[in-house]
């Protein structure tokens, strides 16, 4: 599977006032950009990886709380589980991290 979109959110947590990125919510808004990107225009940044995420990162998210229970969508749940936007946007990237290195599928 290749990587671009995982890379490139690795570079906005190491950057992310760069990109204005510092919530949760922020990040969600900047992957629908891609998401809905990747429908009108194939881009360079759009490759396996932005299916992989978008497909199954809820679920794992779901499953990584509520133990297979459905519950919320990720964004909820990871401001749920934070005090402010710098700890969500944290959570969010070490959650990031956790799903593609479990190379989590059905």
């Amino acid at each position: 599977m290749k990587n671009r979109f995982y890379e490139t959110l690795k570079d906005i947590e190491q950057k992310s006032s760069l990109y204005d990125l510092n919530s949760v919510e922020n990040i969600y808004m900047f992957i629908s950009g891609i998401s809905i990107g990747k429908h009108i225009y194939e881009n360079s940044i759009i490759d396996d990886s932005l299916s992989h995420f978008t497909n199954y990162f809820g679920d794992f998210i779901n499953d990584y709380y509520f133990e297979n229970k459905k519950s919320q969508n990720w964004v909820k749940i990871i401001r749920f589980y934070s005090m402010n936007d710098e700890e969500s946007k944290v959570l969010f990237f070490k959650l990031l991290h956790l799903f593609f290195e479990s190379k989590f599928e059905f």
